[in-house]
């Protein structure tokens, strides 16, 4: 019954760093992103990458384009990127009736 004890506390041990060295990895993997999301903000985007982040539809985004034509855009030869910043700020104005 002792030796029973024993593994099961090294097993209850083993388990436990494990999962903090699990949890630990997940806590780092989410701060770097927490970080790197206020550096992304003026980053040039796709319309994809956008809606993506800001939980759009791609036909949102078009109409949102569409009917403000101050919709802040850049236009690369043919491509069209977005900075995140602007357009929240752009969508905050909105809402705020400027």
């Amino acid at each position: 019954m002792d030796k029973l004890n024993y593994h099961l506390q090294q097993l209850a041990n083993e388990l436990g760093e494990h999962l903090k060295s699990q949890i630990k990895k997940c806590l780092s993997e989410e701060i770097g992103e927490l970080s790197l999301q206020d550096s992304d903000k003026t980053k040039l985007l796709t319309s994809e990458e956008v809606c993506e982040k800001l939980g759009f539809s791609k036909s949102h985004l078009y109409n949102l384009r569409k009917r403000h034509k101050d919709f802040p855009v850049y236009r690369l030869d043919k491509c069209i990127r977005f900075r995140i910043d602007e357009i929240e700020q752009f969508i905050k104005n909105l809402n705020q009736g400027k």
